[in-house]
């Protein structure tokens, strides 16, 4: 049941933003009524974006564990926390090509920084020993199998080096058996180890939804962010004042806080919607947010 019946998807939007787990599945098992709602979105003319932190898969991955869950994906349609991360060492840290780049994380990360141009190494390369200490930027995504030693490696080289980025800082994420720890997690490991403070190139960073929006063409008014966590997919479309769908079948939360980012929202002159769950999301015939 939602919160507001009269809360829902006007015909001026062109754009979904839609997290992916926790909103669209959960490990390999798909929301009821999410692949139906992507379909929805076409037939609406809405471009859906999967917008993930999730760093570990590729675009090409990423869209493949999509379809096999039953969704209508493009490779061109995934946006991920990595690519964003990849883009801000040249946008931010002037990173030129070629630049060696030390990182933990998984196949996703490694394509997104070979594909802007860098030369990644990671802990667990034969030449890691020697390309470490060339590195000028240091990117951290979710590596299942990173050891205390090579982390502890990889403070050292964070501590030589002007750039620390975590692709995303999420401190868990929702599996199939409950919640896993999650990247930000080990962020906090490098943190206090190196004593440097990483940027985030994904969600909660509001250049990440603008980074999505520039791709496609699209304004922030007319978008919408649709996730399950209030303090990366929500606090996301906040900062970058889109109007946000916040659905519970992912990270848990109590009424209160869900009233008190309603506030936060209104104040900002958006909007919060809330539903059980992706399916019950409506699309209106007149425009109400």
């Amino acid at each position: 049941m939602s919160d507001t019946s009269s809360c829902g998807i006007h015909p001026s939007v062109r754009l979904a933003l839609l997290d992916l787990d926790g909103t669209l599945y959960r490990g390999h098992q798909p929301m009821d009524g999410a692949a139906q709602f992507v379909e929805q979105l076409r037939f609406h003319h809405i471009q859906p974006v999967f917008f993930t932190n999730n760093a570990t898969r590729s675009r090409d991955e990423a869209a493949l564990h999509l379809r096999q869950l039953g969704f209508a994906v493009a490779s061109s349609e995934v946006y991920s926390s990595a690519m964003a991360a990849s883009t801000l060492l040249s946008s931010t840290f002037a990173l030129t090509c070629g630049s060696v780049v030390a990182y933990i994380g998984q196949s996703g990360l490694r394509e997104a920084l070979q594909s802007s141009g860098y030369h990644p190494v990671h802990p667990r390369d034969p030449l890691w020993s020697i390309e470490k200490d060339q590195a000028a930027a240091v990117v951290v995504g979710l590596d299942m199998d990173v050891s205390y030693r090579q982390l502890a490696e990889v403070a050292d080289v964070i501590r030589r080096t002007d750039a620390f980025l975590l692709t995303n800082a999420d401190a868990q994420f929702p599996s199939e058996t409950g919640l896993y720890p999650g990247n930000g997690a080990i962020g906090a490991f490098l943190q206090t180890a190196s004593k440097r403070v990483p940027r985030i190139a994904g969600k909660p960073s509001p250049q990440f939804a603008e980074l999505a929006l520039r791709q496609f063409g699209v304004r922030p008014e007319e978008a919408v962010v649709v996730g399950d966590n209030l303090e990366t997919d929500m606090a996301c479309g906040l900062a970058a004042k889109i109007n946000s769908f916040f659905v519970r079948t992912g990270i848990s939360t109590t009424d209160a806080e869900l009233s008190r980012w309603r506030q936060r929202f209104s104040e900002n002159g958006h909007t919060l919607c809330v539903y059980d769950s992706i399916a019950q999301i409506p699309f209106l015939d007149e425009p109400s947010l």
